[in-house]
Formats: C-alpha cells, structure tokens, sequence
C-alpha cells in the first residue's frame, strides 16, 4: 500500500446573510446552520498528478481540522461531502449567490442538484466529540474526478440535516499559516506493483 496527500488548492465558505460576500481569504471555514444564517464550505484539489490509475485507489479521505465550535456543540450532527459540478468556480468571485462573476448558482447556496451538486456522489460522517481532524471518505467523487474532470475534485460540505439547531463547526482553511500541516487535505491511498502499473513500464 501506498499514499499520496494533496493540500487543497482553492476553498471558501458561502454564507446565506452575506450572499454577496467572498470569504475566501479567512483562515477558517465555518460549517453552520440556523434559522437566521447558513454556511457551507466550498473547495477543490487537483489530483492530477496522481501517479496510479483509478483501479489502484483503496480509499480517497479528505481530512479538515476541527479545532472550535460556534454558537452550539455540533456533537454527533451528521455532515455531507458532496461533488461540485460547476467545476469552474472561482475562489476569490464565488459567494452564496454565485460561483464566478456573471454566472449564478442554480440555486443559490450551491443546493441545485442537477446543476449545483451531484448527490449520487457523496461520503458522510457524524461530528466528533473532541476537536481534532475529521475525517469524510469521498473515495467515489475522486475516482469520478479522475475519470470524468481531468483530477479536480470539487466538494460542498453541508449538514445532512439543515435544521435550526444553531450548531457551528469551525476548521481550519488553505489560508492557515500558524502551522500548514493542519490545512483541509485528501488522502488517496493505493495498491502498488499492479498490473496497469506493470505494463506502463513498457
């Protein structure tokens, strides 16, 4: 078995009551929802540079370190990793309204799926009780990526369950720079020595 890790390359967090507002160069990405807000973190990872083939990934994890809540404990609250399809987004242009100037979600917040979001391509996990980092696997959107969007991989967290509980996680972004270690990452882990990999040799 084999790893490889990639840092993301681009996130931002859309935010309801400021659907106007780019938040991509805060240092944390905060996932909340209430009857007054909602947040949901955005991001992307080129794993073009992946050195195997599709049929040599055992798992695909993304990590995001959880270090403080908001408002309310989000214990056991569960969260979703869903595929992006507006695969041009832009980081520094995306908001709640839109993903890149002059272009508008299909519904606003990234919640349109046939146009927004694929749901057929998700992972899930239920919030821990102690800080540290979570771990989603998305094994299947990378797998697509790779196949189908040239090694991007674009992803929406959400709460599985939008309600108005008013319980906030906060991570850290790309933008963290105290300790670059603890910046959102995927880890793609692999077979080694497989026939695909055999026969590239020649």
């Amino acid at each position: 078995m084999a790893t490889e890790t990639f840092i993301a390359t681009k996130d931002n967090q859309l935010q309801s009551n400021a659907a106007t507002t780019n938040n991509s160069t805060l240092t944390a990405l905060l996932l909340y929802n209430a009857n007054n807000a909602t947040l949901r973190p955005i991001m992307s990872f080129d794993v073009s540079g992946f050195v195997g083939e599709v049929t040599d990934i055992n798992s695909a994890k993304l990590y995001l370190y959880y270090y403080s809540t908001y408002v309310n404990d989000p214990v056991g609250k569960g969260v979703t990793a869903y595929k992006i399809r507006r695969n041009d987004w832009v980081e520094s242009e995306s908001t709640w309204n839109i993903y890149k100037t002059g272009s508008s979600w299909g519904t606003a917040g990234a919640s349109n799926t046939t146009n927004d979001i694929d749901t057929t391509l998700s992972g899930s996990v239920n919030m821990p009780a102690s800080y540290g980092w979570v771990e989603i696997d998305i094994t299947d959107i990378v797998k697509d990526a790779i196949t189908n969007v040239s090694g991007i991989v674009n992803i929406l967290l959400k709460y599985t369950d939008e309600d108005e509980a008013a319980k906030g996680a906060i991570f850290y972004s790309k933008e963290y720079s105290d300790d670059t270690s603890l910046r959102p990452k995927l880890v793609i882990e692999y077979t080694t020595g497989s026939t695909s990999n055999f026969f590239q040799m020649f």
